[in-house]
Formats: structure tokens, sequence, C-alpha cells
């Protein structure tokens, strides 16, 4: 029996060397460099019911984007469904400006529009995905351009300088 659990903790040995080189020889990491932690894409939930909305009454009907604020590093995607159980077409489309705060001028889709066509609606059950490496790191708002009482904010930060790429 003795020898048995002798011959079994050296194949055992063994066969972890034999593994971990082949790892190393395949490129793939060992040890903590390996174990980074791949952070997951964003996602924004695009919220409609099948009521009326009213902004008289702030019951009547669920609309909106779900988070309504997302955080990401520059270059993170964010993805934008509209869930295939949703009724109605939608946009995300970015509200910049510029001027004093006495003479604002608003230009809409200038950072970012996922529908610069009405074919381009987001129809129940599509998605888009906004690339944010083009955008410059700082806060974003954005509103469906057909229902503009859904609004929602986006903060850009800038990638961890100290961060080296593996």
């Amino acid at each position: 029996m003795r020898r048995f659990c002798v011959r079994a903790a050296v194949l055992s040995v063994v066969l972890a060397a034999a593994l971990l080189a082949g790892l190393v020889r395949s490129g793939t990491p060992v040890g903590p460099v390996h174990a980074q932690a791949v952070k997951d894409t964003a996602r924004v939930v695009i919220v409609d019911s099948n009521a009326t909305f009213s902004p008289a009454n702030e019951y009547l009907g669920q609309w909106g984007f779900a988070p309504s604020h997302v955080t990401v590093t520059q270059g993170e995607p964010i993805e934008f469904d509209n869930p295939a159980g949703n009724f109605f077409p939608h946009t995300v489309t970015s509200i910049t400006w510029s001027g004093s705060p006495t003479s604002r001028t608003l230009t809409v889709g200038a950072a970012f529009n996922s529908s610069p066509t009405n074919d381009a609606f987001l129809t129940p059950g599509t998605s888009f995905t906004l690339d944010t490496s083009t955008l410059q790191p700082g806060q974003y708002l954005y509103f469906c351009s057909i229902h503009p009482w859904m609004v929602g904010t986006i903060t850009v930060t800038a990638p961890d300088a100290s961060a080296t790429p593996q």
C-alpha cells in the first residue's frame, strides 16, 4: 500500500510539472498575471411599457434606461439593449452643448447616435454597442429622440496609466 501511495504522489508531481511546462510553452500566462479580473461589458436596458406616458402622472407607464447612469473607462463598450418584450423602437442619442449658461447651443447626436436615420431605430429585440474609445473622459448626456423624456448619463474615465497590457 505504501508503494502505491509513493507512486501516486510521484505521478501527481510529474503530471503537474508537465502540465505547468506545457502551459508556459504555449504562451498561456501562469500565476498572478493570469488571475487578473476581466471586466464585463456595461449593459443598459431600455425600458418601455404598453401604457401611455404622461409627464403629469409618473405612475402611468414605465419608460427609461436602466441603469440611468453608467461609469466606464475610456475604451470599454456599453451595450444598450431594447428587449424583445418591449413595444416601441428607441434611440440612444447624445446631447452636447456649448456657449455660456445664458446662451447655450444644444447639439443632438454629435458625440454618438445609435440611429442617425429612421431606418436605424433600435426595434424591440435589437441592441446598440457604444464604442467609448472615441469619447474623451467626461460626462455625457443621452436621450431617446423618439421619446425625449427617456434620459441617461455616462461618465467616461481616463484609462489607468499604471496598468500595463499583458
